[in-house]
């Protein structure tokens, strides 16, 4: 396996002191799941595989991004505060927008049916 980079995989950073932003879901994992639907088990982080725990705050880390705050599965590792330096994630991964209102407070009554 190549070592990743920039052009194969996301590089993305923590953004600390978010966990208190509201969402109509259960939790920003929820959040995450809701919006993919998917029901991946283990971190984005490239090459952990330990439990995703935790639907965590990231902006990606290029020049050519602008600052949104996305949300990713973590586990509470990489997703620590100490954690501040960019790490790559598995390049499958969907990032959801932690912008509420267009996503969980878009009004869409099938999504809260989820």
């Amino acid at each position: 396996m190549s070592k990743p980079t920039r052009n194969s995989h996301y590089c993305v950073r923590n953004i600390n002191g978010t966990s208190k932003n509201g969402c109509d879901c259960a939790s920003w994992l929820a959040h995450w799941r809701n919006y993919t639907n998917s029901r991946r088990e283990t971190c984005c982080a490239v090459p952990c595989n330990n439990p995703a725990e935790v639907g965590a705050h990231v902006q990606i880390d290029d020049w050519r991004s602008d600052f949104s705050w996305w949300i990713i599965p973590l586990c509470k590792m990489h997703n620590h505060y100490t954690n501040t330096r960019e790490m790559y994630i598995d390049r499958r991964s969907t990032l959801v927008s932690a912008c509420v209102t267009s996503t969980c407070r878009r009004g869409d009554q099938e999504w809260k049916a989820k």
